[in-house]
């Protein structure tokens, strides 16, 4: 048994039934009474929700379907500066500005520690601004984008909350708390256990922390002195759409979707697909080249694969449905990301190619590389290096009917195991599992719903 499966089971060893919240619920924002236990609203507060791109948009939908459909009210706070269409599609409420500003200032240590100044401020007005006194008990505050650069604001706004109408507080941890800027500065390990060190103060058994990744859940228990539980990744859709064989030949299609990056393996690409055609191997390749900051470098790049053959370049954002009928109609997919950012990050990317039953070629030393090898699925590049990733896509067209078996195989594991049923599983056991009044025999009300 997997161990996002034990997370999610009760001592029974079964999926924990909750009474009233099961598939058949009404789609309604109404209250859930939890074996006992109210539990109220759920607060979703995801300050880069910004527009329906992206994983953000995804993460929380499904999260948001999955409430409505268990009858529990729900509500997603998003950035301040959010697209229309979001605000009508989810009923987000714009909350968080950005303070992106503070790394423009040139003095690196400088900049990160006005960073964490007003990281932290807009993080507590976020807070605030649109949800203060709006808790009742047995409500739950869920962050999924917080990171350690924003506890403090966390601390301060639940700090200032009434005691007793203090809400369940779950902190998702998605990143390291290490970043390339922050291993230079040593006093930043003891500020985040000091911000920790207040959360579990204030909140006690009502705060709880998850990851979906278990290297940063192990060290992020070290960190916050507290059991960390490993969270199942949401997003993925209920049905994997048909596959739709693409017209233009049966030749193998490698896909490489997001945003075009170098910690992402983008600049790998054209060198990689070169070393290929030497070879005489041909293949598909399609090829998102997303660019927000619209880099100077990527634009080269972009322009040399341009002229590869066999390339596809898939320009600008994709919405949903496409992004999904390039995935459905590819063969493999390259998530070939560099171990210095993603030793313990996550990928959506990857794992929505898992659950569609995709070969994977990642990089060893990541997240990616742990599952590939739990699953027995897909390829592993020793370095984060074009070479590497060449000799990978070679391996997979050699041997592509075994990797394929094995892939179907491992897409099953993965879709028992992830979901935004089984994430919602996760997080009610934990509220669930709380003690005290401020827990017991408070009835749900109307006018306590979201509405």
């Amino acid at each position: 048994m997997s161990r996002h499966r034990e997370a999610a089971l009760g001592d029974s060893g079964r999926a924990v039934d909750f009474p009233g919240c099961g598939a058949g619920a009404d789609n309604r924002l109404v209250s859930c009474q939890q074996g006992g236990l109210p539990v109220l609203n759920v607060h979703v507060f995801e300050p880069e929700l910004r527009d329906k791109r992206g994983h953000f948009y995804e993460y929380n939908r499904s999260l948001l379907l999955e409430f409505r459909r268990r009858g529990i009210g729900a509500r997603i706070y998003c950035n301040a500066r959010p697209d229309s269409d979001l605000v009508e599609k989810l009923g987000a409420t714009p909350a968080f500005r950005d303070v992106s500003w503070a790394s423009s200032i040139k003095i690196r240590p400088v900049s990160f520690f006005v960073f964490l100044l007003a990281g932290n401020f807009a993080t507590f007005l976020g807070l605030v601004r649109k949800t203060y006194k709006k808790y009742s008990p047995g409500d739950i505050a869920l962050l999924t984008t917080v990171t350690t650069n924003n506890l403090f604001g966390v601390a301060l706004w639940y700090f200032l909350l009434p005691g007793r109408s203090r809400p369940s507080l779950v902190v998702l941890l998605r990143l390291p708390y290490y970043g390339r800027l922050t291993r230079s500065i040593s006093l930043t390990p003891k500020l985040y256990r000091a911000a920790f060190r207040f959360l579990n103060r204030l909140g006690g058994e009502r705060v709880h922390y998850l990851s979906d990744s278990s290297r940063l859940a192990g060290e992020y228990k070290v960190l916050a002195r507290r059991d960390v539980a490993l969270a199942p990744i949401p997003h993925l859709p209920e049905e994997i759409p048909r596959l739709r064989r693409d017209p233009r030949g049966d030749k193998v299609c490698f896909a490489y979707l997001g945003i075009a990056r170098a910690e992402k393996g983008f600049f790998l690409l054209g060198e990689a697909i070169r070393q290929l055609e030497h070879l005489g191997r041909s293949a598909r390749y399609r090829i998102q080249t997303m660019d927000p900051t619209d880099s100077p470098s990527v634009s080269a790049a972009r322009e040399k694969l341009s002229g590869l053959s066999g390339v596809e370049l898939l320009p600008g954002n994709l919405r949903t449905d496409s992004y999904y009928e390039v995935l459905s109609n590819a063969d493999c997919v390259l998530v070939p990301y560099d171990p210095g950012d993603y030793l313990g990050r996550t990928s959506g990317i990857f794992a929505e190619a898992v659950a569609f039953g995709k070969p994977v070629i990642t990089t060893d030393h990541t997240w990616m590389a742990d599952q590939v090898r739990d699953l027995g699925s897909g390829i592993v590049m020793r370095k984060f290096h074009s070479d590497d990733l060449a000799h990978a896509m070679l391996e997979y067209l050699d041997n592509r009917p075994g990797h394929d078996i094995r892939a179907g195989e491992a897409s099953r594991t993965w879709r028992r195991d992830h979901g935004a049923r089984q994430y919602v599983d996760l997080l009610l056991n934990l509220v669930a599992a709380e003690s005290g009044p401020e827990r017991m025999g408070r009835g749900t009300t109307g006018a306590n719903q979201i509405p």
